[in-house]
């Protein structure tokens, strides 16, 4: 072992010995753990370093991009004829009969039960 002939080379050592003692009262996957999570902040150091030096974005570029975006949703989202509220309600109860087994009766229960739903919705709405 080779002692340090500056003060910095000393510093140095002096910090990793401290280092290799903490790391040691630890248990090993601790350890990793540390290691890891410096590494980890190192990196987020390095990326908030890149975006405080680049020019952001104008806000017009982005309301335009997100405008756009959502434009694309709606067309993808919604149907060009939607159905009923009583189709949907049919449907929704089909897709429920196939995982449980129901009887005539009970179909009718669920559906005036969803029914009664989408209206007490509609009317804490405002909608009539």
């Amino acid at each position: 072992m080779e002692f340090p002939t500056t003060s910095e080379e000393a510093e140095k050592a002096k910090r990793e010995d401290v280092m290799l003692f903490k790391l040691q009262k630890f248990a090993p996957h601790e350890a990793d753990f540390e290691r890891i999570k410096n590494v980890f902040l190192s990196i987020l150091k390095d990326i908030k370093k890149d975006m405080d030096e680049k020019e952001p974005t104008s806000p017009p570029v982005q309301m335009e991009f997100l405008k756009k975006l959502m434009g694309a949703i709606r067309e993808l989202s919604l149907p060009k004829n939607p159905p009923s509220p009583e189709k949907a309600v049919d449907w929704t109860i089909s897709q429920l009969a196939k995982q449980i087994t129901m009887s005539a009766e009970t179909r009718k229960a669920y559906k005036r039960a969803f029914m009664m739903s989408l209206h007490d919705n509609g009317k804490a709405q405002g909608k009539k």
